[in-house]
């Protein structure tokens, strides 16, 4: 899982970006769930050199080679309540035709509005 996973799956929010939290979850808690996939350029290289590893990079190298050097994290902010968890980046566009449709927009405004 490391090979394409290098980070935590979630931390605490608060006053701190990455603020410490406890074991247990309490209401009114904000906290991250941020699964993430990242194919850097080196992964094969760095695999420990054993007939399995060199066997796994074998069969995966012509996916790899698709997506070598690309990362994706969908990230979402989530408040602990004593009810269902809320999550409050819902509105951000997490689809990939949402994402791309909105850096479209981000595209052309940056085309056609003066910067200032």
């Amino acid at each position: 899982m490391r090979i394409w996973f290098n980070h935590g799956i979630s931390h605490g929010i608060g006053l701190n970006v990455h603020d410490p939290g406890g074991r247990e979850l309490q209401p009114g808690m904000v906290i991250t769930v941020e699964p993430g996939l990242y194919f850097r350029s080196d992964a094969l290289e760095n695999l420990p050199k054993t007939p399995e590893m060199e066997k796994f990079a074998e069969a995966i190298r012509p996916v790899f080679e698709k997506y070598r050097g690309i990362g994706v994290r969908i990230e979402d902010d989530v408040l602990i309540t004593t009810g269902d968890p809320k999550i409050i980046s819902a509105a951000i566009p997490s689809k990939l035709e949402e994402v791309e449709a909105g850096i479209a927009r981000l595209r052309q405004a940056v085309k056609t509005t003066p910067i200032p």
